[in-house]
């Protein structure tokens, strides 16, 4: 399914209530959308893609502050932003954590309420998708700022077949 336009109020807000009801309850989140941020993408597919990431920031945030969401429309991309104040993921890492079968090891005592069942692919399927629709994903974690993931997708989505608006590519 694709949506022309996609409101990313909604898509983020989608994947947050996913986030919160289902997986992280006790997890508060914060979400910031401003500008046309209209596109041509797959809205469920993105919907994936946030609930990966925020499920994924929710357990290692600290106890005191909410995991943000910040949706900008820059140039021809939108940016999405999501972030975290917890454990820093080494500097060495910030590109590991996105292939599959991947999870870092967090000091005792650090990780709040992280699902050990987990087989370390969330992030891999976030770069997936991100990638299938043209886009970017980076990670960046100091004490200064957290963790913070920045998606930057065109607004108007990546395909192999030509023609403004067919859905984006994913992988099987």
């Amino acid at each position: 399914m694709r949506c022309a336009k996609p409101c990313w109020g909604v898509v983020c807000s989608g994947a947050v209530l996913t986030s919160s009801v289902g997986v992280n309850p006790k997890c508060p989140f914060a979400l910031e959308a401003s500008g046309d941020t209209e596109a041509v993408l797959d809205g469920p597919k993105l919907q994936q893609l946030f609930s990966n990431l925020l499920n994924n920031a929710a357990p290692y945030r600290d106890g005191a502050n909410p995991v943000t969401i910040i949706v900008r429309r820059e140039k021809e991309t939108i940016s999405v932003r999501v972030s975290n104040q917890g454990p820093i993921i080494p500097a060495a890492s910030q590109d590991a954590i996105f292939d599959p079968m991947i999870q870092l090891a967090v000091k005792e005592g650090q990780q709040k309420g992280a699902a050990n069942s987990s087989l370390g692919l969330g992030l891999f399927i976030a770069r997936e998708v991100t990638e299938a629709h043209g886009g970017t994903i980076k990670a960046e974690s100091t004490e200064e700022r957290g963790t913070v993931f920045t998606v930057s997708l065109p607004r108007q989505a990546a395909h192999d077949h030509g023609g403004a608006g067919a859905p984006a590519r994913y992988p099987q």
